[in-house]
């Protein structure tokens, strides 16, 4: 009954876009009955060995999940500071679009704000496998408890399977920190995963893990700098993918080569996708640049003057800077062998 209370409590002060939306609430004789807004795919245990459940997704369901611990941790207001008690994957809810929603805080505990020390004294219950070990040991809930359970669901969306073995009670936790440990992470990665990771991110992602679950709380992590480094893996996941991409339009796709020598090798531009498309790097970003022709009539261009210069000694093709004018506005074009106009900036 207790716990039935304190999620609406909870539920009904604070709101985050990463916590589950509670709709309405039944209490009337023994029915106690918590209605959730419906999420379609259902929870994070039920997908971990899903393979429509990309790198990228998962990484992004971690930094939603971390949001909403750390918004409950510190809701900068002078609300309490709420313990959730009880991470695990199961209580991680997915909407449509993998969007991440923690659930199942009946077993939360509040803390005052001022507390500078935020822990409380209470017995565990739920699921072991998750727990700090402290929190098992002397009954004290902390920050740092929710960060080793986040630590554990890390672990499980890196390795594509649940935190122990419903058949005979197995905890593989042990088995995958010490993976971690001596580097080989190929051993327990999810073998859906392995094409599509980043190793970067890979190593920012299963160093922080291994952190989450230290024994000392000292040396764990806070939950804002779990949101940090899921974030930086996050990015370098993005930055590999679009690098793959690139390379999957080039005519002699780049090998051998490290994301900063591919961007070295064509910091102008390089022709791509059969001279359909143009690709520079533009303030560390990567372009694409349309035709200007499909958007402008080539009636209405004034060539004002031309300036010729060669394009990267592995691409023979001679190219012209045209400052160009319509009856619109002036851009800044680029002709590849006098013949097609590339749009490359509008000029104010």
């Amino acid at each position: 009954m207790l716990s039935f209370f304190n999620e609406i409590s909870v539920l009904s002060l604070y709101k985050h876009e990463n916590l589950v939306s509670l709709l309405k609430n039944c209490n009337e004789g023994d029915e106690l009955i918590l209605v959730y807004e419906y999420e379609a795919c259902g929870s994070l245990d039920r997908n971990l060995s899903e393979p429509g459940l990309t790198w990228a997704r998962r990484l992004k369901i971690c930094v939603g999940v971390a949001h909403a611990i750390n918004y409950l941790h510190d809701p900068g207001d002078t609300r309490q500071r709420v313990l959730h008690g009880d991470i695990k994957s199961s209580n991680i809810i997915l909407n449509a679009d993998w969007t991440a929603k923690v659930c199942g805080l009946s077993l939360s505990k509040n803390v005052p704000s001022y507390q500078p020390e935020t822990f409380v004294i209470s017995n565990a219950v739920g699921t072991l496998a998750y727990y700090d070990p402290q929190y098992i040991e002397m009954g004290i809930l902390s920050k740092e408890s929710d960060v080793y359970s986040f630590g554990v669901v890390l672990f499980e969306l890196m390795c594509g399977k649940l935190c122990f073995v419903y058949s005979n009670g197995q905890i593989l936790l042990n088995k995958w920190t010490r993976c971690c440990e001596e580097k080989r992470l190929d051993e327990i990665t999810f073998s859906v995963l392995k094409e599509q990771m980043d190793s970067c991110s890979l190593n920012t992602f299963s160093s922080l893990a291994y952190r989450c679950l230290k024994k000392d709380r000292e040396e764990r992590p806070s939950m804002a700098e779990v949101m940090k480094q899921l974030e930086i893996a996050v990015e370098q996941q993005e930055e590999f993918e679009e690098t793959m991409r690139i390379q999957k339009l080039l005519k002699s796709p780049i090998l051998n080569t490290t994301q900063d020598q591919n961007f070295i090798r064509f910091p102008n531009g390089i022709l791509v996708d059969d001279d359909n498309t143009w690709l520079a790097i533009l303030k560390g970003k990567v372009c694409e640049v349309i035709s200007a022709t499909k958007c402008i009539s080539a009636d209405s261009l004034v060539h004002d003057y031309t300036q010729k210069s060669r394009l990267i000694s592995d691409f023979l093709h001679i190219y012209f800077y045209i400052r160009a004018s319509s009856n619109i506005s002036c851009f800044t074009l680029i002709s590849i062998n006098c013949a097609s106009f590339f749009l490359i900036e509008k000029e104010s």
